[in-house]
């Protein structure tokens, strides 16, 4: 199992859809579960949106 934990504010959203994307594509078959946690600090809802369909 792999946890990683992110903590971010409005301003890094589309860091974190990157990282999050890049994270799941490079570690598919390492790991038999992905646990991942955000500590949201202000996220605007069209941007968590955006980050959900990546």
């Amino acid at each position: 199992m792999l946890n990683v934990s992110f903590a971010y504010d409005d301003n890094y959203s589309p860091y974190l859809a990157i990282c999050l994307v890049s994270l799941l594509k490079n570690n598919i078959g390492d790991f038999d579960e992905i646990e991942i946690f955000v500590l949201d600090s202000g996220i605007k809802k069209i941007n968590k949106e955006k980050i959900r369909k990546k």
